[in-house]
């Protein structure tokens, strides 16, 4: 019985930590309308905070409070400087690079594509249903590399080629 207790406390715990972390993301999501996955990276943030205060010998209320204080303004600062300049921006995705066949064939579902409509090879360009466009690669797997399949300047060229397309805006293929 008294195991079934620990872990029912266990439990409780662990879904309390998840529901903040999923309260958190709807409530960023509402107020700002970006979704943003860094819930995880502030918690563990927080987390350090707190254990550094309490390991230096600081009172554990002092702790929470100066904890809370110091990730309300990295949260802030995070949104003044990393989130809000690119909030009315164009979309962040325009080019995705697939390697190999598996990874082509998920981005073309993915989009609302039919797989047989995008034929795979190396180096080849899509234009996907939602107007992005999909640049293939061969795996960078050590089979591809051991045969020459691919080699590595055929693995910077699809880099570069993506690059070069994300930086002109007005590409059409």
């Amino acid at each position: 019985m008294s195991l079934f207790l620990t872990q029912l406390m266990n439990g409780i715990g662990n879904g309390a930590i998840y529901a903040s972390l999923a309260l958190a993301l709807v409530l960023i999501y509402r107020t700002t309308g970006i979704l943003n996955f860094a819930q995880g990276e502030m918690a563990l943030y927080s987390t350090y905070l707190f254990w550094y205060f309490t390991d230096r010998g600081m009172p554990v209320i002092v702790a929470i409070l100066l904890t809370v204080v110091l990730s309300f303004i990295g949260g802030a600062m995070i949104d003044t400087v990393g989130i809000r300049p690119g909030e009315n921006s164009a979309p962040l995705v325009r080019v995705i690079v697939a390697l190999g066949r598996i990874g082509h064939d998920a981005v073309v579902r993915a989009s609302g594509g039919r797989p047989a409509s995008y034929r795979f090879a190396h180096l080849a360009e899509h234009r996907l249903p939602d107007g992005r466009l999909l640049i293939d690669s061969y795996h960078c797997s050590r089979y591809n590399q051991n045969t020459n399949r691919l080699t590595r300047a055929m693995f910077e060229e699809v880099f570069a080629r993506a690059v070069a397309v994300r930086a002109d805006e007005t590409l059409q293929v």
